[in-house]
């Protein structure tokens, strides 16, 4: 019987000398946030960019984007020589142009600038 208790306390005893104990980490200063995507940080500020028919600059800047994405972005402003009402209450003249905080940035923008201006 002793002998069967000193064989079992040497079973455990192995089991748990034997388990390889992991390290002890300690993480300071770091968060671990989820980037959102430029076009869903855009969207959540409500910021849009205008553009014309015809407007090869704006293409490019569409392409920035995916379709669904730019359903919440783009708003089309229709011809340049036949602006739309609410386009030219924003005194948009050429696309593309970002009104980002009420300022206007025309031209393409960079993935960068976006972030940067927006505080994405």
């Amino acid at each position: 019987m002793i002998t069967l208790i000193f064989f079992a306390v040497l079973l455990v005893g192995a089991i748990f000398l034997g388990t390889p104990k992991t390290p002890d980490v300690e993480i300071t200063g770091v968060t671990t946030a989820i980037i959102p995507s430029l076009a869903e940080c855009l969207q959540q500020k409500n910021i849009q960019f205008y553009g014309t028919l015809g407007c090869s600059a704006c293409k490019d800047q569409k392409k920035f984007f995916s379709d669904t994405e730019l359903k919440y972005l783009y708003v089309d402003c229709g011809y340049k020589e036949d602006l739309s009402q609410k386009c030219k209450e924003l005194k948009i003249s050429e696309g593309p142009t970002w009104i980002i905080n009420g300022q206007h940035f025309t031209g393409i923008q960079t993935e960068a600038q976006l972030r940067q201006l927006a505080d994405c």
